[in-house]
């Protein structure tokens, strides 16, 4: 897999779950399997966390919610919170 096509896949993630604001994996999945990206095979669990924390490490704005703009994505009776934060209004 090419960088190009990992960022893309790294900037679909973050606009899905920010469009979404509460969000499950398999809602995830089923707009994944909706893009030509996917190429028809779910995003499997370890992918997302790899995407993640992929994310995390170049733009790093995927933080524990204690911000204005949080986040939630569900994993059946889990749930893990985060905050995408507009780097924009912090300069």
């Amino acid at each position: 897999m090419t960088t190009y096509t990992k960022f893309k896949e790294y900037i679909w993630l973050v606009n899905t779950i920010y469009k979404a604001r509460k969000i499950t994996l398999a809602e995830i999945n089923e707009r994944w399997l909706e893009t030509e990206m996917s190429g028809g095979v779910e995003l499997a669990r370890t992918t997302f966390n790899r995407h993640k924390d992929a994310i995390e490490d170049i733009f790093g704005n995927l933080h524990e919610t204690t911000a204005a703009h949080s986040f939630l994505l569900m994993d059946g009776c889990n749930s893990i919170d985060f905050t995408i934060i507009n780097r924009r209004n912090q300069l």
